[in-house]
């Protein structure tokens, strides 16, 4: 399981209110995962605790394998739409 960044979302209904470029480009993502020791050396071990963390929540490499066949056959399918799609503008 590779963690990327850690953010916190201070109110969720909120963040889900906005649109989707304002959550993804707007918020701070904070320092990437690997670097918050040589960023803040005073936490130490933060991503080992961290991992652990979300291990207790249920979250292990099956969970995360899942969620990653479930993105990538979601994305496959937007993907022939859209080929559909433009298929069907060009030939008009």
């Amino acid at each position: 399981m590779d963690i990327v960044n850690i953010s916190h979302i201070y109110d969720y209904h909120f963040y889900l209110s906005q649109n989707r470029y304002d959550r993804h480009f707007k918020a701070y993502m904070g320092p990437t995962f690997q670097s918050l020791e040589e960023v803040r050396p005073f936490i130490k071990n933060v991503q080992e605790q961290f991992t652990k963390y979300v291990e207790l929540l249920g979250v292990n490499k099956e969970v995360v394998s899942a969620i990653e066949a479930f993105a990538s056959d979601k994305e496959q399918r937007l993907y022939i739409k859209w080929l559909e799609n433009v298929g069907k503008f060009v030939s008009k």
